[in-house]
């Protein structure tokens, strides 16, 4: 029961903080194209808390109905648990991040893993229903991924116009491998 309360004063004092710091930062959109930053967007922690908030309810309403936890319940809680940690650190500075800063592009997942690359080195990207995918030359697999849902998604496609690197979209593709297909233009 200490450790389900000690949770309990962990969120709530995660809450105040987040909320003070969502009110008190100003959220300035960026008109730049040459530096911005694409990051989550800070809705994110309200979610993420709501579901770790659940989780812990949950937690406490089967230990206080039965007494006791099985495996299987310790371990879908546990999971929906850290789905809501990870959506709180979401819009958190360093987590998950695109900056674009001239030329260069700085990819940053979960603290730790950081790859450089140069907008120069960017052959084509692809729009999905997800966001974009950016393809580097002489290379199949993708460099790297832009949320759609991010704030400064719309940045960084203006940037490939403007750079002249062709975007993809998914209609394009198809009518592309129609024409391969029949000899025709549309």
């Amino acid at each position: 029961m200490v450790f389900l309360g000690s949770m309990i004063v962990v969120f709530i004092v995660s809450l105040v903080l987040d909320l003070l710091t969502k009110r008190s930062k100003e959220r300035v959109k960026t008109r730049s194209l040459k530096k911005f930053v694409v990051r989550a967007p800070l809705d994110f922690i309200l979610l993420g808390i709501v579901d770790s908030v659940m989780c812990v309810a949950i937690g406490i309403y089967l230990f206080v109905q039965y007494g006791r936890f099985m495996a299987i319940e310790c371990i879908l809680l546990g999971i929906l648990f850290a789905l809501g940690v990870m959506l709180m650190l979401a819009p958190v500075k360093g987590f998950w991040d695109v900056a674009v800063d001239g030329d260069d592009v700085v990819v940053v997942k979960g603290f730790i893993y950081r790859r450089k690359w140069k907008i120069s080195e960017i052959e084509y990207c692809k729009t999905t229903r997800g966001g974009i995918k950016a393809y580097k030359r002489d290379r199949k697999r993708k460099a790297f991924f832009v949320d759609a849902m991010a704030e400064g998604s719309t940045n960084f496609l203006k940037r490939m116009e403007k750079e002249g690197i062709p975007i993809y979209y998914p209609d394009m593709v198809q009518r592309k491998s129609i024409e391969k297909e029949s000899g025709e233009n549309y």
